[in-house]
């Protein structure tokens, strides 16, 4: 998750950095995508670090809940993923830029 979450946001930076390299329209609706994911896998990370915390505590019912909402975040989480597989987004983007492996 954590390697997920610095590439999207090193790649996010780089749209920024290199705006000639995209089509401005394209930017937008990629930075709104990444966003989106990167919301997501916040929801996930923030409950993994409560657990972590509560991991020593008597908080049963709390570390229950927590459980239990990092699985519906993670199934967001997943399903958005799947979704950015199923467009094969970095296939277009590596075509667009011209560097498809011949």
């Amino acid at each position: 998750m954590h390697d997920l979450r610095v590439a999207t946001r090193r790649f996010s930076q780089g749209l920024i950095l290199f705006p000639d390299f995209f089509p401005s329209d394209d930017v937008k609706k990629i930075r709104k995508r990444l966003k989106s994911i990167m919301n997501l896998s916040s929801e996930v990370r923030n409950r993994d670090i409560a657990l972590e915390h509560l991991e020593d505590s008597g908080e049963d019912v709390l570390k229950a809940t927590l459980q239990e909402e990092r699985g519906l975040h993670a199934t967001h989480f997943k399903a958005a993923l799947d979704k950015w597989a199923e467009r094969d987004y970095p296939k277009r983007w590596r075509a667009y830029l011209g560097l498809d492996s011949k």
